[in-house]
């Protein structure tokens, strides 16, 4: 969690929770998780854990279409707001994980409930491997 939070951090003016937070503050990214699916194996003398996560990002949803733009530049896979491209930079998370990919869309943009309102929101699926 805290190595997907402080990954997604480094995009520039992105506020990043290791948890789902109640009441993010946009533009913001939340580590949902882990998922079902999350397995553990010992093949080979290895202990590798797949982890199986949501990554959650949350924009303003005033300007529905500045919201979906925000939402579509994390969801990316370039630019310097793509949390796909972040990520790939740095897959083992600075020693946190064997490796870490970028599955695909898990939940597209729709507005989201939260303690302070309605957001527009989207998930990514990540998966990490773990020893």
């Amino acid at each position: 969690r805290t190595g997907l939070a402080e990954k997604a951090a480094t995009i520039t003016g992105l506020r990043t929770y290791a948890y789902m937070h109640p009441k993010p503050e946009p533009p913001a990214g939340c580590v949902g998780g882990p998922k079902a699916g999350t397995t553990y194996s010992t093949a080979f003398r290895d202990e590798v854990w797949t982890v199986a996560f949501d990554l959650w990002f949350f924009t303003n949803p005033a300007d529905l279409v500045r919201a979906q733009q925000s939402l579509d530049a994390y969801l990316d896979n370039t630019g310097t707001k793509s949390v796909p491209a972040a990520l790939g930079a740095d897959p083992d998370l600075a020693g946190l994980s064997v490796s870490c990919r970028v599955v695909g869309v898990s939940e597209p943009p729709r507005l989201v409930d939260t303690a302070g309102g309605q957001l527009l929101g989207a998930a990514l699926a990540v998966e990490l491997l773990v020893t």
